[in-house]
């Protein structure tokens, strides 16, 4: 667990940065309260489309904007007072990073004393396992997911004798020199001593875990521009991660070379058709949509069905995109037969209000409010 990331009453006021795919986000957090998070402001900006043509490799569109959003974040902090930050969280979604998930098995042969050193000792060992050969690669995050002791999971796995033990090793590995672009420009705009990488994979399975969900199976599509991501979560665990390179931009692409104009100018014109705000109906964008919308579907189902399900079928999923863009989704997901064996709900402000609180005026930005929820979690467990 990271240093920051303990039990503390203390003032505590962090900043988070959003790198996505779509858009690039930043929000100061007051963590000091027991009940919720308490947002100060927020900001965003969405990044150009342009096509990714090396994944994971943060394009200068986005570098220019993440430059901006920093810059307004600063300029805002210091017109409301300034004041010390403690630490800056930043979260890494697709396409800039790429989590994963092993298995580290040990057979004793005998019974042997199970201690909180064979989980650390666990991670290191992937950690360097997985830095090896990849010097360009940066490591941001190893976390364990789940320990079984001879085959069974176990919740308290300390001071338990095994023959056999076992740990599912979540981690996410991000291009050196996109996290060098990150912290240059973090440190033109902020004096901090800590900063932490956190994937939104993670951050958006544990809260999931955290406050919607019990111990059932479902899904997580998370929806960006040039990717969509897709987790199986069985018994309230993440098991599976997968990805497909289609995503919202696809859409916005096919639907401005149709009309001759610019990505932006389409993904405008897909919100106000689906928003249904005064646009005559153009049965040329449904046909055109449409099939595009099918070409997406088809990548996501075909990338479910590559998952193992031990149990059973998921029986709903959680998914979330960029506001705006959820509309076009929402039709996809929860009116078509995508999922036939169950429901999709769309992770929006709505659902996250009980478990934020804000200093002004709620703005509708649902991914800093859970990545707020997520450092929550995690400063105020024991």
């Amino acid at each position: 667990m990271n240093a920051l990331f303990s039990k503390n009453t203390t003032k505590q006021r962090v900043l988070l940065v959003d790198v996505g795919g779509m858009s690039i986000g930043a929000s100061l957090v007051d963590l000091s309260s027991d009940d919720v998070p308490v947002i100060l402001f927020q900001v965003r900006k969405r990044i150009p489309i342009t096509q990714v043509k090396h994944p994971g490799m943060i394009s200068s569109a986005a570098i220019s904007i993440l430059d901006e959003v920093l810059g307004e974040a600063h300029d805002i902090h210091h017109k409301g007072g300034g004041g010390a930050i403690e630490g800056v969280h930043v979260f890494l979604g697709a396409p800039w990073c790429h989590p994963s998930i092993s298995i580290k098995n040990q057979d004793f042969g005998a019974p042997k004393k199970i201690t909180n050193m064979m989980v650390h000792e666990a991670l290191t060992q992937h950690r360097k396992t997985r830095e090896k050969g990849h010097p360009d690669m940066h490591i941001i995050e190893t976390e364990p997911l789940d320990v079984r002791l001879d085959g069974y999971k176990v919740q308290d796995h300390f001071t338990k004798k095994a023959k056999n033990f076992s740990v599912d090793i979540f981690s996410t590995a991000a291009p050196a020199k996109t996290t060098g672009h990150v912290e240059r420009i973090i440190g033109q705009y902020f004096a901090v001593e800590r900063l932490y990488y956190h994937s939104s994979t993670l951050a958006l399975y544990s809260v999931l875990r955290g406050i919607f969900s019990g111990g059932e199976q479902y899904l997580i599509i998370d929806i960006s521009g040039d990717m969509t991501e897709v987790s199986l979560v069985e018994n309230n665990t993440l098991v599976e991660i997968g990805s497909v390179p289609v995503g919202a931009y696809d859409l916005a692409r096919t639907i401005g070379e149709i009309y001759k104009t610019t990505p932006e100018e389409a993904l405008s014109r897909l919100n106000i058709l689906r928003e249904g705000r005064g646009v005559k109906k153009d049965t040329r964008m449904n046909v055109t949509l449409l099939k595009a919308e099918d070409k997406w579907k088809d990548a996501v189902v075909n990338l479910i069905k590559t998952f193992d399900y031990t149990s059973r079928i998921p029986n709903h999923a959680f998914y979330t995109t960029a506001v705006g863009v959820h509309l076009i989704f929402e039709e996809i997901l929860e009116k078509n037969d995508l999922f036939k064996f169950g429901d999709a709900f769309y992770i929006g402000s709505e659902s996250l209000d009980p478990f934020v609180a804000y200093q002004t005026s709620r703005t509708n930005d649902p991914t800093l409010a859970l990545q707020a929820v997520y450092a929550h979690m995690y400063i105020h467990s024991s």
